[in-house]
């Protein structure tokens, strides 16, 4: 005859799966804070931005990392959280160095075979050369828009251009993030040694992608970041004040200006983000 399990065996079954489960997240957060910290950081609302819409029913609070890249060509516009642009130091030679077998790539029939992804480690510069650059792009566009205007006056396509170049120009530096994607490697030591400051250099988890598109109908390797392993980092309940006068918009005037918030950010031996601190910005604009 058969035996069937009897509900308290599987309920105690359950509470012991329960746990061990809650035992493996303790020892995982426990690991990745145990010694000296990988990245410690002080980010904005700029970078880790508040969700969209909060639900009533739910009282948890992640803010979500913000990052952009730079295209190949200078005529390139750049893109934040990218998952097709081609970062312009994602060439062949970096593509092989991250496990991409580029050498097969050189026939048609081999680019009709699926690229698996590979698991990085992923560079984020914050507020340096990649930001200034993206500036400069966007500068240089804002004057293009306005000679073209100042030629053809009374054109409302070339009027509109110059409004939109003009936002992106002021949403550009004021409101974007200024954290950006510069380099990539199996390796995340080396790359530390290549960017020791680990307060303006992450090195996070993440992956990245291969595939192909055709110039002169030719096939041509392009690279692509198309995503870190945590992106949106939870807030901790301690932190949360700050976070809840904004989402209620006790604070509606400060939206428009500054970022209304500053975060320290830490990486562990697991190279897993938590957050230590969230401090309210005082008003005005930001320096």
């Amino acid at each position: 005859m058969k035996k069937t399990l009897s509900p308290r065996f599987l309920f105690s079954l359950g509470f012991m799966v329960i746990i061990a489960a809650n035992i493996m997240v303790i020892y995982h957060v426990s690991t990745n804070r145990t010694g000296p910290y990988e990245t410690m950081i002080e980010l904005t609302e700029r970078e880790l931005a508040l969700p969209y819409r909060m639900h009533e029913e739910n009282s948890g609070i992640s803010l979500r990392l913000r990052w952009g890249i730079l295209g190949q060509l200078e005529e390139d516009d750049y893109r934040y959280e990218s998952r097709y642009q081609s970062p312009a130091w994602m060439d062949q030679e970096k593509l092989a160095s991250l496990g991409f077998d580029t050498r097969k790539a050189s026939s048609e029939i081999n680019f009709e075979k699926e690229i698996v992804p590979r698991r990085a480690f992923i560079v984020l510069e914050y507020d340096g050369a990649a930001y200034q650059e993206a500036l400069r792009r966007s500068e240089k566009q804002f004057e293009s828009a306005q000679k073209a205007c100042q030629s053809n006056p009374g054109n409302e396509k070339l009027s509109q251009d110059l409004k939109n170049a003009e936002t992106r120009l002021q949403q550009d530096r004021t409101h974007t993030s200024r954290l950006f994607a510069v380099d990539a490697g199996p390796s995340a030591e080396m790359l530390r040694k290549k960017y020791p400051d680990q307060s303006r250099f992450i090195i996070a988890p993440g992956i990245v992608k291969m595939d192909w598109n055709y110039e002169n109908k030719k096939p041509v390797l392009n690279g692509h970041v198309s995503n870190l392993l945590v992106e949106n980092i939870h807030v901790p309940l301690e932190f949360r004040r700050p976070m809840d006068d904004i989402l209620l918009n006790k604070h509606p005037d400060r939206e428009a200006d500054s970022p209304r918030y500053k975060v320290q950010l830490a990486y562990g031996a697991r190279f897993e983000p938590w957050i230590r601190s969230v401090t309210r910005t005082p008003s005005g604009p930001e320096k």
